[in-house]
């Protein structure tokens, strides 16, 4: 069992999921890349937390609360947060097209059809 818990441990790579999320704001996604700062910080919190609430984002972004709203919204449309609501705490969302960045060695190239 443990040398199964290490393998795990070694494909997910934890550790530096936070720096991959980041990359992938920052490099990959020319929608998010304008936001990317402000983006980052929300998909960090809910990475961290497991969840935030909407209200949050301006603090979280370190802006108005109007500046986090369009930050949420964009995350949101982007797929990299969901929620049960439009009035729900948002989490951590992790559509296909994410996979290939956020967890590059859990996958063969290509195996999760994002594109």
């Amino acid at each position: 069992m443990i040398d199964q818990i290490v393998f795990m441990d070694q494909i997910l790579d934890l550790d530096g999921l936070e720096r991959r999320i980041e990359h992938y704001v920052r490099v990959v996604d020319p929608v998010i890349a304008p936001e990317a700062d402000r983006v980052f910080l929300l998909l960090r919190e809910a990475l961290a937390r497991g969840q935030c609430a909407r209200g949050e984002a301006g603090r979280i972004v370190g802006a108005s609360e109007r500046t986090g709203r369009t930050a949420l919204g964009l995350a949101i449309d982007a797929g990299s947060l969901a929620s049960d609501s439009s009035k729900a705490p948002v989490k951590l969302a992790l559509p296909a097209k994410v996979l290939d960045s956020y967890f590059p060695r859990l996958f063969s190239p290509g195996q999760t059809g994002a594109t």
